[in-house]
C-alpha cells in the first residue's frame, strides 16, 4: 500500500488539504469561519497509485461557472433567521484529484494543476441562530397519561363497591386462582367445560321418598307404578358419571348413575337410575360476571318398582349466575324449575330449586390449590302428594320448603395425566329445618378437566 504525506493545495476562500489514506478536507483561512468562507469540508476515500499503470493524459481544468473572482468579497447568505441557509461547497471527484497526482500524470505535477474546476453544490445547514431547550431535569418531566388506561368510577351500589374494595387485594395467580371458579359441588356450574367426573354420594334419612315423585314413584298399593309398600324413609347411594363436552359459550353433558336403594318398609334394591342429559348456554358474560341458561331432561330408564326412577320424563329449566368479587372469591347461584311430564296427576309435584354459595381459594401454588366451598341450597315443592307413614297414610303438598347447608374442599392438582388436570373434593351437608330432603348426606369427587 502506497502512503503519502498530505498534500496542501490554495482554494479561492481557503486551502485543501489531501490525505491519500483519508480524503479531501476543505479549510477556511484563518480567522474565517465555514459560513464566511463558502466552503464546506468533503471528505472521499482516495484510490492507491496501482503499480504498472500507464499515466493517463492530463484533463484540462473545468471552468467553475460559480466560482469567485479573485479579490472580490464573498456575499453573505440572504436567507432569514427563521430558514436553513445554503452554502456553496468544493466537490471534488471521487480520488480523482489525488490519484492524477499520485500517478504522474503529464502536466499534474500538483494537486493544484490536476484539480478540475470546483463545483457547487447547495446543502442545507442549521441556521445559527436556532436555540436549543435545554434537556428538563428528571423531577421535572411531566408523565404522559396512558390513553388506553381508564380509572374504574366508584359505583354507588353496594355490591359492586363492595366487589372493588375486594379487587384492590390481587396477589400473584397461582393454580387456584384459575381453578376457584369451578369449585362448587351442588350447585350447577354456569362456565361450560370439557370434564370427566365420578361422584359417589350418600344420602341418609331422607323423608317421604315419594314426595311429589321427585324421587320414587307412586306406590304400588295405593294404585301407582312404585314400591309395593309406602315408605315414610329411605337411605340411598347414588354413583354418577358425568361426561361434559364444551365450546367456549355452550356445553352438552350426560349422567347415567347406578343407585343403591334402602327403603324403610321395602327391600334393598340396586340398579340404574333415571338418565339425564344437560345442556348450558351462555347469555352474557363479562370479566366479572357470567349468566347462562340451563336445561335438564329426565329420562325414565330406571326402575320404579325397585325405586331407582320416577317412571316418567321431567324437565329442568334454570339461569346460572356467578360473580367475580376478587381474584380468589367467587359467588355463585342457581335458579331453577322442574316439572314433570307423564306422572301420576294426583302425586307428581313441581320443585324449584334456589342456590347460593361461595368458592374462596385458601391455599394455592402453581401446581396445588386447596379452595373451600359453602353452599346454601333450597328446594320448594309446589303440589302433588307424599307417603306420611308405612301404614299408607298420605298427605297432600301445597307448598313444602327444605333448605341444606353443604360445607365443601376441593383440591386441584396440575399434574401431567392422559386424562388432564385433576381434581379430589370432598363436600357434606345437613338440613336445618323441620322440613328437609334428607338429615345428612356426603359426597366425594373426582374430577378431570381436559
Amino acid at each position: 500500500m502506497v502512503v503519502a504525506p498530505p498534500i496542501t493545495l490554495p482554494a479561492p476562500n481557503g486551502q485543501v488539504s489531501v490525505s491519500p489514506n483519508v480524503g479531501i478536507v476543505a479549510q477556511p483561512p484563518r480567522g474565517t469561519s465555514n459560513a464566511a468562507a463558502g466552503r464546506r469540508s468533503v471528505v472521499g476515500p482516495i484510490r492507491e497509485a496501482r503499480p504498472g499503470t500507464t499515466p493517463r493524459a492530463a484533463e484540462s481544468p473545468r471552468p467553475d461557472p460559480n466560482a469567485i473572482p479573485s479579490g472580490e468579497a464573498i456575499p453573505k447568505p440572504t436567507q432569514s433567521s427563521s430558514d436553513l441557509r445554503s452554502v456553496p461547497v468544493l466537490d471534488v471527484s471521487f480520488g480523482s484529484l489525488a490519484n492524477r497526482a499520485l500517478e504522474g500524470e503529464p502536466g499534474a505535477t500538483s494537486l493544484a494543476q490536476a484539480a478540475p474546476g470546483p463545483v457547487s453544490e447547495e446543502i442545507p445547514v442549521p441556521n445559527p441562530t436556532m436555540v436549543v431547550e435545554p434537556t428538563p431535569a428528571f423531577d421535572s418531566i411531566t408523565p404522559i397519561p396512558d390513553p388506553g388506561f381508564q380509572a374504574q368510577p366508584v359505583s354507588r351500589r353496594p355490591l359492586v363497591r363492595f366487589g372493588q374494595w375486594f379487587r384492590k387485594f390481587q396477589p400473584d395467580a397461582g393454580l387456584g386462582q384459575e381453578r376457584v371458579m369451578l369449585a362448587p359441588f351442588a350447585i350447577d356450574l354456569s362456565q361450560p367445560f370439557n370434564n370427566l367426573r365420578l361422584t359417589p354420594q350418600a344420602y341418609y334419612g331422607v323423608r317421604n321418598p315419594d314426595k311429589a315423585e321427585l324421587l320414587f314413584a307412586q306406590p304400588s298399593s295405593l294404585g301407582g307404578r312404585g314400591t309395593p309398600l309406602p315408605n315414610a324413609s329411605a337411605n340411598y347411594q347414588r354413583y354418577d358419571i358425568v361426561l361434559e363436552m364444551a365450546t367456549a359459550k355452550f356445553s352438552l353433558s350426560t349422567d347415567y348413575p347406578l343407585m343403591l336403594v334402602d327403603p324403610s318398609n321395602n327391600p334393598t334394591h340396586g340398579g340404574f337410575g333415571d338418565m339425564n342429559i344437560t345442556t348450558k348456554l351462555v347469555f352474557a358474560e363479562n370479566a366479572n360476571w357470567q349468566l347462562t341458561y340451563m336445561m335438564r331432561t329426565f329420562m325414565p330408564t330406571g326402575s320404579p318398582g325397585k325405586g331407582t326412577g320416577t317412571g316418567h320424563v321431567s324437565m329442568d329449566h334454570g339461569l346460572l349466575f356467578r360473580y367475580r368479587v376478587n381474584c380468589k372469591l367467587y359467588w355463585h347461584n342457581e335458579f331453577a324449575f322442574q316439572f314433570p311430564l307423564g306422572g301420576d296427576p294426583t302425586w307428581q309435584g313441581d320443585l324449584v330449586t334456589y342456590a347460593t354459595g361461595l368458592s374462596y381459594v385458601l391455599m394455592e401454588t402453581d401446581l396445588v390449590a386447596w379452595m373451600p366451598t359453602l353452599e346454601l341450597v333450597g328446594n320448594s315443592v309446589l303440589g302433588g302428594m307424599q307417603s306420611i307413614s308405612d301404614f299408607g297414610l298420605t298427605q297432600k303438598i301445597d307448598s313444602l320448603t327444605m333448605v341444606s347447608i353443604m360445607p365443601g374442599m376441593r383440591v386441584a392438582m396440575d399434574k401431567e395425566s392422559v386424562l388432564g388436570m385433576l381434581e379430589l373434593g370432598v363436600s357434606s351437608g345437613f338440613s336445618p329445618t323441620t322440613e328437609r330432603m334428607f338429615t345428612s348426606m356426603i359426597r366425594f369427587d373426582a374430577r378431570w378437566s381436559f
